[in-house]
């Protein structure tokens, strides 16, 4: 074995016994002439500390060039990896109410708050259902429009308005819808951004009541009735009503006659609170169970094209024609009712089968503020508070327990109205109109006839007519008179006349109070009115006249009442001593209802020297 002493480790074997050896791991290998010389490893074969760390630090840099690479690469290819479409803002806006045929704006907002411009920003705005935009002065509904932006830099906004024209009923909810598609940045797909806004419809113009009978016998006439009332505030004109008749529906007979066809009515004006009704009556036909649907819309002229304002629409079931039913107030259908009135109806029910119907029951629903349902009297039936409804059954009516083939008969029903429209019910045109709904029927149907129940229905619409109040006083106090009170017999007195009129209901057109004179009594001048004309004094018919025009709705009611004051005198005769003088006769409003076209009129009691304002005991001639 061959000795080696490695010379590294010389001093740390001094001490050691002679014979102690070391072998070594690596056997010396003598070279080759050809071959290059190997230089012996320190330590017997281990790498040396320098290398070793330069062949770390080498492996380290290889993977960092190489995580380098593949992070560049991908942020090439997929790039702004960190982008969120969070950054952009997309608003669509336009008010929370409207009154339908209001011009509204719709107002785009949009912002970028990202770190890459956007572009090929394109947005669509899809309106609400009968939405009527002007295009270079032409109404027109499209679905759908649009716009688009080339590019949005970081930090960059913008805006847009659209202006259109809602329509709808009250109480719809008409919803916009903006559509957004973008990119961003170098990236290759688009993003996509949505937002809506909603208008609530919580006027119209135009108010439209349709009325159609709410069930009817195949082949048996119906009557359409359109009411049509101008509660804009403002006078229109040049409006155009259409009316849509269900299939097969055959016009016989029309009030007012039409402008076109059988269709279309023009109306060239309606003034502000004014109203105009519409008649059709005819034959309508079909299958039992089926709902005929009557509309009607109003049009009005916007830069020569007419374009929906208003819309409403009513249907009339096709029912079985073994029993019938039909309601009707004292005075007939077309009845019009003031405030104050008593509504007196009657049913009347007939079985036109060949079966006798057992357990009826009749059911008188009531709709409508003006309704004093605290005094209804329903006798012998009774009546339902919670749902304003009056029930006859078989207790109360006998025939009802059994109703014979070919067998009739009748209730009574009778509801007062108010009194007067509180300032709450000024507020819709509901407030002019009662319903009555009556419905009979029996869910014991006869053997071999279809469906669960036998019923009939039949509706009345009753409008309420204007009913103004006219007060008048004789005022002496406060400067207002002059002279002896008492009179005195060849003395001359003069008092002042004060008129007021409130008018809870429909404008009045052509208002105007005139009054008489008694023989004796001298007009004495000083007119005043603070609306429409002063008092006019004709000396030959010895009458005073006040002409007012229109009395609005709602007068007196929140607002104040209109008046007008003139002054009278009078010289008590001898003959009079002892008695009270008379001094203005039969003062009284006429005019027409601007809704229903009925005549309006009021007639006060005469006044004497007693009705004078505190002075009741001062009237008689000294």
């Amino acid at each position: 074995m061959t000795r080696f002493v490695s010379p590294g480790f010389h001093a740390s074997i001094q001490g050691m016994p002679a014979d102690f050896e070391i072998s070594p791991l690596i056997t010396p290998v003598t070279p080759t002439p050809s071959a290059r010389p190997q230089m012996p490893s320190s330590g017997g074969g281990a790498v040396p500390p320098m290398r070793r760390r330069s062949n770390q630090l080498l492996k380290w840099l290889i993977l960092a060039a190489a995580g380098l690479f593949v992070l560049t690469v991908g942020s090439l290819w997929w790039g702004g990896s960190s982008f969120s479409d969070k950054g952009v803002s997309i608003a669509l806006q336009a008010p929370d109410h409207a009154t339908s045929g209001d011009e509204i704006t719709y107002t785009i907002t949009y912002r970028n708050d990202t770190k890459v411009p956007l572009t090929d920003i394109r947005f669509r705005l899809f309106y609400p259902e009968g939405t009527i935009v002007l295009k270079d002065g032409a109404p027109t509904t499209p679905e759908s429009e649009g716009f688009t932006v080339d590019q949005l830099d970081p930090g960059r906004s913008g805006s847009q308005e659209v202006k259109a024209i809602l329509v709808g009923d009250k109480g719809a909810m008409q919803t916009a819808r903006l559509k957004t598609i973008f990119r961003a940045g170098t990236l290759r797909s688009n993003f996509e951004k949505e937002s809506t806004a909603t208008t609530t419809i919580t006027a119209l113009p135009v108010t439209l009541t349709l009325a159609a009978p709410p069930t009817t016998v195949a082949g048996q006439a119906v009557q359409y009735v359109l009411d049509i009332r101008n509660d804009s505030g403002a006078d229109l004109s040049d409006l155009k009503v259409t009316l849509a008749y269900p299939d097969g529906f055959v016009v016989q007979k029309m009030d007012p006659n039409p402008s076109s066809g059988n269709t279309v009515w023009n109306i060239e004006s309606l003034n502000a609170g004014a109203g105009k009704r519409i008649r059709v009556d005819g034959a309508l036909s079909g299958s039992e169970g089926e709902a005929k649907i009557v509309s009607a819309v109003i049009q009005r002229n916007l830069n020569g094209q007419y374009v929906d304002y208003v819309r409403t629409e009513a249907f009339t079931m096709i029912s079985s024609p073994l029993l019938s039913v039909s309601i009707t107030p004292a005075g007939g259908r077309d009845y019009v009712a003031f405030p104050g009135d008593v509504l007196r109806y009657t049913i009347a029910y007939a079985n036109n089968s060949r079966f006798t119907l057992l357990g009826l029951m009749l059911g008188v629903k009531l709709e409508g503020d003006m309704y004093d349902t605290s005094r209804v009297d329903v006798s012998p039936g009774f009546f339902d508070d919670a749902t304003k409804t009056a029930v006859f059954d078989a207790a109360s009516v006998p025939d009802f327990s059994a109703l014979p083939p070919g067998k009739s008969g009748k209730v009574m029903l009778s509801v007062p109205l108010k009194a007067g429209l509180s300032g709450g019910q000024l507020g819709g045109a509901k407030s002019f109109f009662v319903k009555a709904t009556a419905r009979l029927a029996t869910s014991q149907v006869p053997t071999g006839i279809d469906g669960n129940e036998v019923f009939a229905i039949d509706s009345v619409v009753t409008k309420i007519g204007s009913q103004p109040t006219l007060t008048q006083a004789l005022v002496y106090d406060g400067g207002a008179g002059s002279g002896p009170l008492p009179p005195v017999a060849g003395q001359e007195t003069s008092v002042m006349v004060r008129w007021q009129l409130a008018n809870p209901g429909n404008d009045v057109r052509d208002a105007k109070v005139i009054a008489t004179l008694p023989a004796g009594v001298v007009f004495a001048g000083a007119p005043t009115a603070a609306q429409g004309t002063a008092p006019v004094y004709d000396r030959t018919r010895n009458t005073v006249t006040w002409s007012v025009g229109t009395l609005p709705f709602g007068t007196g009611n929140g607002t104040p009442r209109y008046e007008a004051t003139f002054k009278i005198s009078f010289k008590p005769s001898e003959s009079q001593r002892g008695q009270s003088v008379p001094l203005i006769n039969g003062a009284t409003l006429t005019g027409t209802d601007a809704f229903t076209g009925q005549l309006v009129q009021a007639t006060l009691r005469n006044l004497t020297t007693d009705n004078i304002e505190g002075h009741p005991n001062d009237g008689r001639v000294q």
